[in-house]
C-alpha cells in the first residue's frame, strides 16, 4: 500500500519539477501561462477546480513536460505469445521494456521532438489520457498509473498557485 503512495509522490513532485525547470528555460512560455491563469483566477483569494478546467494552456505545458520527461520509470512487460514486432521476433515469456522516453522524442511522431512547444497541443490531436499511443508519460492498458488522475489534479493545483501567486526568474549571476 505505501508503494504506491509514495510512488504517487514521487511523480508529482518530479513533474511539478520538470514543468518549473521548463519554463525557466523557456521565459516566454512561462509568462503565456502566467498571464493565464492570473487572467482566470482574477483576484480571487482561492484557485478553484473550475478555474483550473479553463487554464488550456496549463495542461499544454504539463503534457509537453511528460512528454519530454516521462515520471515513470520503464516497468518491464511479459510477452504472452509469440509476435513479431516491426521485423524483431519476440518469443513467448520475454521481458521487453517500452522505452516512453524514446516514443516522446521520436522524430517521426513528433515535429522537432526535443524542443518544448507546449502550443503542439493546441490542435487536440494527442490523447493524455492513454488512448493515444504517442503520449505515455503513465503507461497505458492494464498496468497504467492507478494515481494517474490524483497526480495531475494535484499539479495543477499546484502549479496554477505557485503561478498565480510568485513572479518566477532565472537568478543571474
Amino acid at each position: 500500500m505505501y508503494d504506491s503512495y509514495f510512488a504517487g509522490l514521487d511523480t508529482t513532485s518530479s513533474i511539478l519539477e520538470w514543468v518549473m525547470a521548463e519554463l525557466l528555460r523557456h521565459p516566454s512560455a512561462l509568462k503565456k501561462l502566467q498571464a493565464e491563469v492570473r487572467a482566470v483566477v482574477n483576484g480571487k483569494q482561492h484557485i478553484t477546480d473550475s478555474d483550473i478546467e479553463q487554464m488550456k494552456y496549463l495542461k499544454y505545458v504539463i503534457m509537453e513536460t511528460t512528454r519530454l520527461h516521462p515520471p515513470l520509470i520503464p516497468f518491464p512487460r511479459v510477452s504472452m505469445q509469440d509476435v513479431t514486432v516491426m521485423g524483431f521476433d519476440i518469443a513467448k515469456g520475454t521481458r521487453v521494456f517500452i522505452s516512453v522516453w524514446a516514443i516522446g522524442r521520436d522524430p517521426k511522431l513528433w515535429d522537432r521532438p526535443n524542443d518544448f512547444v507546449p502550443v503542439r497541443f493546441d490542435e487536440g490531436y494527442v490523447d493524455f489520457t492513454m488512448h493515444d499511443f504517442k503520449l505515455l508519460p503513465f503507461g497505458a492498458g492494464r498496468r497504467s498509473c492507478p494515481g494517474r488522475e490524483l497526480s495531475l489534479a494535484m499539479v495543477e493545483s499546484l502549479l496554477a498557485n505557485l503561478l498565480c501567486k510568485f513572479d518566477w526568474a532565472r537568478r543571474r549571476k
